[in-house]
């Protein structure tokens, strides 16, 4: 016995050692664990953020298409009838048919669908808001001083009953009109 506590004895200081290497090695074993784990979760963070930026250049590109399909298709329409004086470029004609009258709110009615959608996309991105949006502004404003638009608006067959546009759109227009002092066709002065 005393033999085998002597020879314990002697290798006691190498398995120490031993246990040691192996508890170093598995330390270091947990740590290179551990770097790989937040290694991997810094790079799904920046898959997500590439993502996330990626989204957000699409829902620009996709709202920017959108609109500007929308008019170029409005605006190549309304080639065909100039005559309609719909914007204030155009000349404005003294009489209409019934049937151009008509026409006319037709492409009212789109035009400010676009507005609508314009209005609706510029949340999308800070892009948009800062850099479309005060365009689509502007040229929404200019229409709402055009007084067949102003008529448009008005006496809109899709409002109310037949569905009309989104409440906080026509809100916002109701707010335009009243900042920019945009007054109703049948009390403002004719304008030629």
């Amino acid at each position: 016995m005393d033999t085998l506590w002597s020879l314990f004895a002697v290798y006691w200081g190498d398995l120490v050692v031993y246990v040691k290497a192996l508890l170093s090695l598995g330390a270091l074993g947990l740590l290179w664990e551990g770097f790989n784990w937040l290694r991997e979760r810094r790079k799904e963070a920046r898959e997500a953020a590439e993502a996330a930026e990626q989204a957000r250049i699409d829902a620009y590109n996709d709202g920017y298409r959108s609109i500007n399909d929308k008019y170029f298709s409005l605006l190549t329409t309304l080639l065909q009838y100039p005559e309609l004086g719909v914007m204030p470029w155009m000349d404005t004609p003294d009489k209409m048919s019934s049937a151009d009258r008509a026409r006319r709110m037709l492409f009212y009615d789109m035009l400010t669908s676009i507005f609508e959608n314009a209005w609706v996309n510029r949340a999308r991105t800070t892009e948009i808001a800062d850099f479309q949006w005060p365009g689509w502004e502007r040229f929404i404003i200019a229409m709402l001083r055009w007084p067949s638009y102003r008529e448009y608006i008005e006496t809109d067959p899709t409002s109310e009953e037949f569905g009309g546009y989104d409440r906080r759109f026509e809100n916002y227009l109701d707010e335009l009109m009243a900042k920019y002092q945009v007054v109703p066709v049948k009390t403002a002065p004719e304008i030629r």
